[in-house]
């Protein structure tokens, strides 16, 4: 997102909404035969919060079909590793409950460490194709996430994280990887409130934010690389596919996003 117009989709119109990267050639399963993402190499920076430092990721996604719900078959972000010591840190979805409510799970990897299991309800329709708010925070004891501002999530974790230092992969993870959009893809070394994630997930930053270390607007319309917003930045990230012809490609959003 970033400077620009578009039409808004369910949250309306917006003004600043720009562009967003498309995982459309990603399907709507599991073992992916696309693999689209963007990868985000960290070059052993300690800008982007690894180990056990507090953190939180934030993002827009358009989810636009019923088959994004379905358990572990749609990995929005990943990085760390997957030897299961709380090394890994991402979010995926899980089943649709009875009502038709989606379901997600923000995940450490961790063995035994979550109590509520895969499937924790997002208050969301999952046959209503949508744009959605979703973030996932850690502060030392707890991973939350939320989604359009509000708590859905709580989860203690038993033991400290130990999240590597590892790329990060922005719309899936093997095999499971995201089928829509991606906009405004935020990292902060700062645990974020809900009324904090609440007062900016609607309209753009300018990149000097206190706490802010990485920042994809995603508002390139061509090649294949995205840049860090972040002032002090760095992270570009590479649109990536199992072949060339399948890579992310840039759409025009319709997130609700506004100007500053």
């Amino acid at each position: 997102a970033g400077a620009g117009g578009a039409t808004g989709g369910a949250g309306g119109a917006t003004n600043c909404a720009g562009h967003a990267i498309s995982l459309a050639t990603n399907i709507t399963g599991g073992s992916d035969p696309a693999k689209a993402s963007v990868l985000i190499n960290f070059n052993g920076s300690a800008a982007l919060p690894t180990g056990n430092a507090s953190r939180t990721i934030e993002f827009w996604a358009y989810l636009p079909t019923s088959a994004t719900w379905s358990a572990d078959t749609n990995t929005m972000f990943f990085y760390g590793t997957n030897n299961r010591n709380n090394d890994g840190f991402g979010f995926d979805f899980g089943t649709t409950t009875s009502s038709g409510i989606g379901t997600i799970d923000p995940f450490t990897n961790g063995s035994a460490t979550d109590p509520l299991g895969d499937n924790k309800p997002s208050g969301l329709m999952a046959n209503v194709a949508q744009w959605a708010h979703f973030a996932m925070t850690w502060d030392g004891t707890n991973l939350h996430a939320y989604v359009n501002g509000v708590e859905k999530v709580t989860v203690p974790i038993s033991t400290m994280l130990h999240t590597g230092v590892s790329t990060l992969t922005i719309g899936g993870y093997p095999p499971a990887y995201f089928n829509g959009y991606i906009d405004e893809f935020r990292i902060w070394n700062v645990a974020r409130s809900a009324s904090e994630i609440m007062s900016t997930m609607n309209h753009t930053l300018v990149g000097n934010e206190s706490g802010l270390t990485g920042y994809w607007k995603f508002d390139e319309t061509s090649g294949t690389t995205a840049a860090d917003s972040v002032t002090s930045g760095g992270h570009t990230g590479m649109l990536s596919a199992d072949k060339q012809a399948d890579n992310p490609t840039w759409v025009v959003s319709t997130a609700p996003i506004s100007c500053p």
